[in-house]
């Protein structure tokens, strides 16, 4: 098997209603017709006991207190690590998931933009659905979160970061403790993408996460599951940041002439409402590479059936590769179950009783 290639068992396709795969080449997505095969992107429920095993060790739900013993979704995350002794793990998520912030372009962020713990929104569950209503089943707490300095600091923010060129890294690190009795599950084989990881071509990406697909569009949004959906990364990147490269472009495009648009590139939309913080892997060949963090999909046409599919932007994800060695650096100094680390000025972080 060659690297790029989603071993046979991980492959979730988003399918047409004639049965076709979206189109792999540029000769195919100029014919491609959406009027004449609409396609349904809701992913692959998580249901065989090897999926079950390994994928649910893939991803954490972010969930919100909302009264009444109810747990809802809202983000997604990857847990990294986990040690077992102090009950302490690290989970890669999306930075827009924790914070809520008003601030003009120039000015950075700053520990008070992170809102998770004034907003009852730090507990996490490890499973397969997505609203818990039996506080025994939750996994965890967050203890603290890590965002990095950088992230919109040249954007002006409402309560996200809008600019998809200036985002600068929509990543956010977080600090979790388990509940007594509780485990977090990391898969054996996952590995932080490495910056020396290069993807020239398109190949195919396995995302991961927690958000509503075509079957709980607008009437069961709230009540999702963990599902598994395998689309493209573009290898080329539209919203180059000034810093680097910091976003992913996925998603399947469709080019030509054709009922969605008259003469616009139309995209299938596959990351919806809830799937942010979710994982992007990459098969090496030996190993899954968390390569990116959901960030942005066009979620008034997401998880729709045929034309409401698709929308003018691909899917973006925060890339992975340019925070390896600042992900990487929390895990080596932060050593304690609470609180925050000390560590230099690329870093924001609030603790749970800060």
């Amino acid at each position: 098997m060659q690297p790029g290639d989603i071993p046979a068992a991980w492959q979730c396709f988003p399918f047409g209603k004639q049965g076709k795969r979206p189109p792999a080449d540029a000769s195919e997505q100029a014919s491609w017709r959406p009027d004449v095969d609409p396609m349904i992107a809701n992913g692959c429920t998580v249901a065989g006991a090897r999926e079950k095993e390994k994928l649910q060790k893939l991803a954490i739900a972010l969930l919100e207190d909302i009264g009444g013993g109810t747990y809802r979704r809202y983000c997604t995350g990857t847990p990294i690590r986990f040690d077992p002794t102090s009950g302490v793990g690290f989970v890669v998520s999306a930075a827009h998931c924790v914070l809520d912030a008003e601030k003009p372009a120039g000015q950075a962020i700053t520990p008070d933009d992170i809102s998770i713990f004034r907003n009852n929104k730090a507990t996490i569950y490890q499973g397969l659905i997505g609203t818990v209503t039996d506080k025994a089943s939750l996994t965890g707490q967050i203890n603290a979160v890590y965002v990095p300095s950088r992230y919109c600091k040249e954007a002006p923010m409402n309560g996200g970061c809008r600019n998809l060129e200036k985002q600068n890294g929509d990543i956010a690190v977080l600090k979790i403790v388990v509940d007594k009795g509780k485990t977090l599950g990391v898969l054996p084989d996952l590995q932080l993408a490495p910056k020396t990881l290069v993807i020239d071509s398109a190949q195919s990406i396995m995302a991961l996460g927690y958000g509503f697909n075509e079957d709980h569009h607008l009437k069961h949004r709230d009540q999702t599951e963990l599902h598994y959906v395998d689309y493209q990364f573009f290898a080329t990147d539209a919203y180059k940041t000034v810093h680097s490269e910091a976003s992913l472009m996925n998603g399947y495009f469709i080019a030509g002439r054709n009922k969605c648009i008259a003469s616009r590139t139309c995209y299938i939309e596959i990351i919806c409402g809830g799937d942010s913080g979710g994982g992007d892997f990459y098969w090496d060949g030996s190993r899954w590479d968390l390569i990116g963090a959901h960030s942005f999909g066009g979620s008034g046409y997401c998880g729709g059936e045929g034309l409401r599919t698709y929308a003018y932007d691909a899917d973006v994800s925060a890339d992975v590769r340019p925070f390896t060695a600042w992900i990487e650096e929390i895990l080596r100094v932060d050593t304690a179950p609470t609180g925050c680390a000390r560590l230099d000025d690329k870093y924001v972080c609030r603790a749970r009783h800060d």
